[in-house]
């Protein structure tokens, strides 16, 4: 008898210990996500935030730069600040080419399309407040 009750308290515990491992695999996944989920510049990797100076270790070119939009975008250095900001915080650094597909200039807005040259052939869309002189720009 006493055989079986050792045999049976051990197999609880060998239970109880998978169950414990499992559960705390299913936490670290899940905080995995959650980080995951955060926006770039939000995340801690490497235990460094993000700064302007992390833009120096890519380049990408913007191709297809009309005499048209030149002359609506005053500062073309902060434009294109700005869109390599949107490159790197948006993870699209793969691509080192952006060529201007269209553009349209409709009262006081610009509006670009792009795509990029990365493996998924990224569109994106930057809209200038030809006013303002501010920049937006998103994925399509």
């Amino acid at each position: 008898m006493d055989k079986k009750r050792l045999l049976i308290i051990l197999l609880i515990l060998l239970v109880l210990i998978i169950i414990i491992c499992i559960v705390a695999k299913l936490n670290q996944v899940n905080s995995k996500k959650e980080e995951e989920n955060l926006p770039v510049e939000q995340r801690e990797e490497g235990g460094e935030a993000y700064n302007d100076a992390q833009l120096n270790n890519f380049d990408i070119t913007i191709e297809g730069m009309e005499k048209e939009i030149e002359n609506e975008i005053k500062d073309m250095d902060d434009f294109e600040l700005e869109f390599k900001k949107f490159i790197y915080l948006n993870g699209l650094v793969d691509a080192n080419i952006a060529t201007i597909e269209s553009y349209e200039i409709n009262e006081n807005k610009l509006t670009i399309n792009f795509q990029l040259n990365n493996s998924s052939q990224t569109k994106m869309i930057g809209i200038v407040d030809i006013k303002e002189q501010k920049y937006e720009f998103s994925k399509e």
